[in-house]
């Protein structure tokens, strides 16, 4: 597992805030320290030169790189584009300050490490479009990187890589201090490595968490959806009931309305025949007082 593995979780998605300087600085920094713990770097190296000494590709081209990938999906292209990251780096103008930077920084290595090889030259100031060193067949030296070790073993002398950190008591000092160094960076190296594999594995396990938690937002969605239905059909019945009850009211209010027509026309007929009666009555006391009485009798 590569520095720069756990910083490009979701690379293809946050690929594009890259163009944001400010957030793309806060992530660079973090990808700088990475890389100066697998060189065991110091931090008044510059940005760009962690880079050349890691051998890792700048942080944006590494993030375009993994969203061609997952755009095109097939292990096979993995390879290609990491050749057309490095070919992108190789085309990048540097500056003056860079130049001078992987010069003093080859002058070092030379320094204190005098059986370096081309090979080594060719790392540290092969990779920039207008270093005077540019090799273009460069890109072989990376052919080799795995996940497993550092890209920085494929280019130092062979004395830097010893079977099970053995070191051979008749090499010089110089190169058996080196040794030694390389064998605590591997230490660490691995110590990283344990790290990130744990962070993978927590990311593995949030990952896990929050597909559950969209399936139950999804089973959640699925029951307000039928119950959205159940409340739809309830408003319709309700409507309907609605209607048959103003339909009844209605009836009720006809019903009344006639039972008042009615009960209005009896009452006048009783009237009228009360009245008759009344006045039949008054009649038959009227020819009766007359038929008793001799002065008002006919003569």
């Amino acid at each position: 597992m590569s520095c720069d593995s756990t910083l490009l979780y979701g690379a293809p998605i946050w690929r594009c805030a890259t163009e944001t300087q400010a957030y793309i600085r806060q992530a660079e920094a973090v990808h700088r320290r990475a890389c100066l713990r697998v060189i065991i770097g110091r931090p008044h190296i510059s940005y760009d030169v962690t880079y050349v000494i890691a051998g890792v590709p700048p942080l944006t081209l590494l993030a375009d790189e993994r969203a061609r990938i997952y755009q095109r999906c097939p292990e096979d292209v993995k390879e290609e584009e990491r050749r057309e990251s490095l070919s992108k780096w190789q085309d990048r103008p540097t500056s003056p300050a860079y130049d001078n930077g992987v010069s003093s920084s080859l002058a070092r290595v030379r320094t204190s490490l005098p059986s370096s090889n081309d090979e080594t030259v060719v790392l540290l100031v092969g990779l920039g479009g207008s270093t005077s060193g540019r090799v273009p067949n460069s890109l072989h030296l990376f052919s080799g990187f795995s996940g497993s070790n550092s890209p920085i073993l494929y280019v130092f002398p062979p004395y830097f890589r010893t079977n099970n950190n053995v070191y051979n008591n008749s090499d010089p000092p110089r190169e058996r201090a080196v040794g030694e160094q390389w064998g605590a960076m591997e230490s660490t190296t691995d110590d990283v490595k344990l790290a990130i594999d744990s962070i993978n594995e927590n990311l593995s396990q949030i990952t896990t968490a929050f597909n559950k938690m969209a399936n139950h937002v999804n089973g959640m969605d699925n029951n307000c959806e039928n119950m959205w239905i159940k409340m739809k059909v309830m408003e319709q019945t309700m409507t309907f009931m609605m209607e048959q009850l103003e339909s009844v009211t209605k009836n009720i209010m006809d019903i009344n309305v006639s039972m008042k027509l009615r009960d209005e026309e009896e009452s006048e007929k009783a009237k009228h025949e009360r009245s008759y009666e009344i006045d039949v009555a008054l009649r038959r006391t009227s020819y009766a007082h007359v038929s008793a009485c001799p002065a008002c009798a006919p003569h």
